[in-house]
């Protein structure tokens, strides 16, 4: 019987023996701290398994399956690997905020594989490490961001709520450094168009564009955009760059390069890229403009590659803000031990903008009071403003001939080349013009009729030449036209 009881006392021996040579190593350390300590190092290595229960879930989707990119000719093997997320996507009159934020270049570095194989975290999307795992190949996957990251942080401040906010995170920009400018332009024009289609100019009071590494170089080049743009030029627009990593000529112009040291750090290699954000965002563009810029010029992963900059020291210009910090530069994007000097100031300033651009009226109701700026239940589409009225349209309104709409006893006119609108006294009552009738014929050798113009139509032939705008008589959207008595002959203008 001692035999047995002794036999069994070894076997609890070796078993426990081999539980704690079995222990992850946070746990064989763990059991060598203090209580407080131990504490610590669970909360640490917990992090995520505990984010997971409180993480937001959302979907990501290929690019592919926007018409966006389809449109723009982006590479088909381009817009398959970009992955992004419409996060919130309310009906385009709705949105009143605008929020993009991108993360980095998603190539695995080889200085950490275990961080940047199959997908990078990033502290602004709230992506997770490996997300892309849940992808392979299917076009809609599922994803969670993180929660402390600046997107959880946006969502949960209550400042945009997802009702009235078009949200935007990009995983995968596919915005990489090594892909030539003119397929940047693409891309560009992809993101450009799939943000602008899904807002209405007129109704937006804010939109903030964000990223890290490559995609901080895809929000400033929206940016500048934006503000070259006279349609969107006066929206207020915050731009905030982490570390961005930009071709000098994607922003501003080719010729010698400068750089400006890192203040915080001693190694030469800590260097930023100095961009004249006076050529990007010249002193007529500024109204109603926040930027914020947080780098440490630390090596990227390309040799010879660093983050850009303005100025040499931390600077508050107003409209421009820069902060260095001394961090390596995928974890400063990916690792959320840094977002007190990235993710929590980067969020303060967001709300600090969003309290200076309160006052701001969009256009869609600048001119308009009280009221006024109503549609009635009858005509309950707003589709514009003419004279300081709101011009309403019925849910199914019939279209009518251009005559009837031009007829001397009616008190219709033509708005906008699309609406018969007739003047009430708080607002314009609009019904659309039919598209084709008797009187709106275009000749044989003009078979492409491509608007009405003056109760006539716009018509073109199969295959034009496209014309200088100063050899033009008459501009009509972007076409030049003539004045042919039954109908206007046009040629598109050059661009």
């Amino acid at each position: 019987m001692r035999g047995r009881y002794s036999i069994a006392l070894i076997h609890t021996f070796l078993f426990s023996l081999c539980s704690l040579w079995s222990l992850p190593l946070h746990a064989e350390k763990a059991l060598q701290l203090s209580a407080p300590q131990l504490g610590q190092a669970v909360n640490k290595n917990t992090e995520l398994s505990t984010a997971n229960k409180g993480a937001k879930q959302i979907s990501l989707r290929r690019a592919s399956t926007f018409p966006e990119w389809r449109k723009n000719k982006v590479a088909n093997g381009k817009a398959h690997k970009t992955l992004l997320s419409l996060v919130s996507s309310p009906k385009s009159d709705e949105v009143e905020q605008v929020v993009f934020i991108s993360a980095g270049q998603q190539q695995p570095d080889p200085r950490n594989i275990a961080m940047t194989a199959n997908g990078y975290p990033n502290v602004l999307t709230g992506q997770y490490r490996h997300y892309s795992l849940a992808c392979k190949d299917q076009s809609i996957c599922p994803a969670k961001i993180k929660p402390g990251s600046l997107a959880d942080r946006i969502i949960k401040s209550g400042q945009f709520p997802l009702k009235s906010t078009l949200m935007v995170l990009v995983f995968d920009s596919q915005f990489n450094h090594t892909v030539s400018e003119a397929n940047k332009i693409r891309m560009e024009n992809a993101y450009w168009d799939f943000l602008t289609s899904r807002f209405n100019v007129g109704k937006v009071k804010q939109v903030s564009l964000i990223g890290q590494s490559k995609g901080g170089c895809l929000a400033f080049s929206l940016g500048k955009r934006f503000r070259n743009t006279d349609h969107y030029k006066n929206v207020p627009l915050v731009v905030q760059g982490y570390d961005p990593v930009c071709k000098q000529k994607r922003l501003t112009h080719t010729g010698p390069k400068r750089y400006f040291s890192n203040p915080l750090k001693k190694q030469a290699k800590y260097k930023s890229l100095f961009i004249d954000m006076n050529k990007v965002f010249p002193a007529n563009n500024r109204k109603n403009l926040a930027i914020l810029n947080i780098h440490s010029g630390a090596p990227v992963v390309l040799d010879g590659v660093h983050s850009f900059t303005f100025r040499p020291n931390n600077a508050d210009m107003g409209w421009w803000k820069q902060t260095w910090v001394p961090y390596d530069h995928t974890p400063m994007g990916g690792d959320m031990r840094y977002i007190k000097d990235t993710v929590i100031p980067g969020f303060n300033h967001l709300m600090k903008s969003r309290q200076q651009f309160a006052s701001y009226v969009p256009s869609g109701h600048s001119a308009l009071a009280g009221n006024n700026s109503l549609c009635p239940k009858l005509f309950p589409k707003k589709v514009g403003t003419k004279s300081g009225k709101p011009v309403c349209l019925a849910h199914a309104p019939n279209k009518i001939k251009v005559e009837k709409c031009t007829n001397r006893n009616s008190p219709g006119q033509i708005w906008s080349a699309k609406y018969c609108i007739w003047q009430k006294q708080k607002y314009w009552h609009a019904r659309p013009l039919k598209a084709k009738d008797s009187s709106q014929k275009c000749p044989v050798q003009l078979p492409r009729k491509v608007d009405s113009l003056n109760g006539k139509p716009v018509c073109m032939a199969a295959l034009v030449r496209k014309i200088k705008e100063k050899n033009c008589p008459q501009t009509h959207g972007s076409n030049c036209v003539w004045d042919q008595g039954q109908h206007y002959k046009a040629r598109p203008l050059k661009d």
